[in-house]
């Protein structure tokens, strides 16, 4: 696609024109993804995928992904480029009558919770950095006390802290570090 500028004279204009082109393209947009999720609802998911594959580039595919996976059990599938129906046991339900009443650009996705922290993802890559380490004779005296050390001091700072329990702490990982040699 080729820019072609827009002089100052006529800018204002132009700002006009996309301002209306725009409200009625939220407005089409509003009406063809919600009429579009009666249809997955009745079965046919070819519609919601199209409006999707529609979509222009400087608009808010993933806006709208997300807007119809709050409103309905489908899952948007990347490589096929298509909505398919979520498994029943995974399925959330079909919110029709909100997704009329509220549309795209002023749903708010309610926050997610956070992941959990995961400190044995952490430990096992260590872990295994560690044993590679000194398998390739890398992992030396001052490095053990530095890890050494380093760990404790994490320790330290988790066992002082106010969120600490005894249960987090006698089911948290734990790390053997060999002795210096």
């Amino acid at each position: 696609m080729k820019f072609t500028m827009i002089e100052r004279d006529d800018l204002s204009a132009a700002i006009q024109k996309l301002a209306k082109a725009g409200g009625n393209l939220d407005q089409a947009t509003h009406n063809t993804i919600v009429s579009a999720l009666h249809d997955a609802y009745a079965g046919n998911m070819d519609h919601v995928s199209k409006v999707i594959q529609a979509l222009g580039k400087s608009q808010a595919k993933t806006t709208l992904l997300v807007y119809i996976k709050a409103h309905a059990p489908l899952v948007w599938s990347k490589k096929q480029s298509a909505f398919k129906l979520k498994k029943e046991k995974n399925r959330n339900p079909w919110k029709l009558d909100d997704a009329e009443n509220t549309p795209f650009w002023d749903y708010e996705a309610p926050p997610q919770d956070k992941m959990p922290f995961d400190a044995s993802k952490i430990v096992t890559k260590l872990r295994k950095q560690i044993e590679e380490a000194i398998t390739n004779g890398e992992f030396n005296t001052n490095q053990q006390n530095v890890l050494r050390g380093g760990l404790a001091g994490v320790m330290v700072d988790y066992t002082e802290s106010a969120k600490s329990t005894p249960e987090a702490l006698a089911t948290g990982p734990s790390v053997a570090v060999p002795a210096p040699a």
